[in-house]
């Protein structure tokens, strides 16, 4: 090639040279190595590398739920989204339930150790979706009629924890190896959850507190460990997609106005009347924090302006109605400023922002406000 560019010869600008591995011993005699064998290997290294760091979330992940409904979503949330290699190497999953109808006390202990005669489809898993059922079937079909491949293999997990079987996961794949590592720390941690949710449930003095430290007592919408609670799944969700959300800082007006005028009785009224208005009018799937006195936080899944807009307006709205009963012997008013955020968004600073604008909106409604 050089020796034509020197004599001035044509010379193509792109010379493609084969290439073929010669792999040696080492006293560099020529030995034919078949390579798929180390290929396979270092292919299966990787995938246990990939399981290693991705397992140890499972419990972390699964450990604040409080229903089975939570639990699947939190599963779902897990696998989908490219979690771990693709949505779809995981193939379909049933999640089997056994049928507690079944249950009675004369041989309880023998049968909480076996699933049932008869199963309950509870949900199913596939790809980036995943859906609830309630679809009763016998277990010796394994998974109900309608869902069978009779070309795809069928995996069977039981689900169980000490003496209770819960059911099973039965994973319709073609191709389990990718994922074969991490089936096992799945199944492991979706039977702790699982027995927490029994416990949970066979005990009301539990779900009781449960419920009272999430929620404030006042009002009865979340407090601001309620709100953690909703923010530590929303960041979950946002960390395998591109959503965004609106983060709102909402403030009662003129609440100390009615605490000195009317007495505190009618301060907490009055703040209950404004929670249940903000809460019944938070977008689906959104929330509504108490996170002060006369504080609260809405946060909702949203990247359209028009949805924050509509928000407020809903409260406008209900807020003017309820002043219009004549009810109250002052006016109900909130002032609301917000932000909308990413997964990469400083959470306590996008507050601080929403915080500033609903500020400035409480400053001009009080130059019309007796108070």
């Amino acid at each position: 090639m050089l020796k034509n560019v020197w004599s001035g010869n044509k010379q193509d600008k792109i010379s493609k040279l084969p290439l073929e591995n010669i792999y040696r011993n080492s006293c560099g005699c020529k030995k034919d190595i078949d390579t798929s064998q180390f290929q396979k290997l270092y292919l299966e290294k990787e995938l246990y590398v990939a399981a290693l760091n991705f397992s140890p979330y499972f419990g972390l992940e699964f450990e604040n739920v409080d229903t089975f409904e939570e639990l699947v979503r939190a599963v779902h949330l897990r696998l989908a989204y490219k979690a771990y290699g693709s949505p779809g190497d995981f193939g379909t999953i049933f999640f089997c339930m056994c049928d507690e109808s079944e249950y009675n006390k004369e041989d309880a202990v023998e049968k909480h150790l076996n699933c049932t005669e008869y199963m309950y489809l509870k949900a199913i898993i596939s790809g980036d979706t995943v859906s609830p059922h309630d679809i009763r079937f016998k277990r010796s079909e394994l998974i109900p009629e309608e869902y069978r491949r009779r070309s795809s293999s069928l995996f069977i997990f039981d689900l169980h924890s000490k003496d209770d079987c819960y059911g099973y996961i039965a994973i319709q794949n073609d191709n389990i190896e990718k994922v074969k590592n991490i089936i096992k720390p799945l199944v492991f941690s979706i039977n702790n959850a699982l027995e927490r949710i029994k416990m949970y449930s066979e005990n009301q003095a539990i779900n009781q507190i449960r419920a009272q430290s999430y929620n404030d007592p006042l009002t009865g919408i979340p407090n601001r460990l309620g709100m953690e609670r909703y923010t530590t799944r929303l960041m979950e969700r946002l960390r395998y997609s591109d959503e965004k959300y609106c983060l709102m800082s909402i403030d009662m007006d003129g609440l100390k106005y009615i605490n000195d005028t009317f007495g505190h009785l009618e301060g907490d009224r009055a703040l209950t009347a404004a929670a249940n208005l903000l809460n019944d009018a938070k977008p689906d799937g959104g929330i509504i924090c108490r996170t002060g006195g006369d504080e609260f936080v809405a946060i909702f899944i949203s990247s359209a302006e028009k949805d924050a807009t509509d928000f407020i307006a809903r409260v406008e709205d209900a807020i003017k109605a309820a002043n219009s009963t004549g009810e109250y012997p002052y006016e109900l008013s909130v002032s609301i400023g917000y932000e909308f955020c990413n997964k990469d968004s400083d959470m306590l600073m996008s507050l601080h922002i929403a915080d500033n604008k609903m500020y400035e909106s409480k400053k001009k409604k009080k130059k019309n406000r007796k108070d």
